[in-house]
């Protein structure tokens, strides 16, 4: 006697989310702290926000 296939995947409550609706539109842009950091791996935010103030940033 052969035991019949059940789809659990297909009778389950399972939600497909298309990411594309959630991911937000507008331009983005690059930009990379890493000239800001001290010691490669701090970020002293005072500095870092006085510096990054007159800077401008491209978009890609």
């Amino acid at each position: 006697m052969a035991k019949q296939i059940v789809n659990r995947v297909a009778n389950s409550v399972l939600k497909t989310i298309d990411l594309e609706e959630l991911y937000p539109k507008g331009t983005r842009v690059a930009f990379d702290i890493a000239p800001w950091l001290q010691e490669g791996i701090i970020l002293r935010e005072k500095d870092f926000r006085e510096s990054v103030s007159g800077h401008s940033v491209g978009a890609i």
